[in-house]
């Protein structure tokens, strides 16, 4: 007996949304950044950070917790 996959929910806000459509290739003579792509080397300062960083493939905390306390610390609330 197979089990079924169990899919994800999507919010109705996210199905909602337009699919994808990839932008034009760049010219062969030029650089495509809106994708976030960079043409140029890391500078260093960032792959100092990359060397000792034990954790970037994480996304940051998307409640803010740090900052949400530190300002609230500072104002009071």
């Amino acid at each position: 007996m197979s089990e079924e996959p169990v899919l994800p929910r999507i919010r109705p806000e996210i199905a909602a949304l337009p699919a994808y459509r990839q932008g034009r290739q760049a010219s062969p003579d030029a650089f495509k950044l809106s994708s976030n792509e960079n043409p140029f080397d890391p500078l260093p300062g960032v792959l100092d950070a990359v060397r000792a960083s034990t954790a970037i493939n994480r996304y940051p905390d998307a409640t803010a917790a740090r900052l949400r306390e530190r300002l609230g610390a500072r104002y009071g609330v």
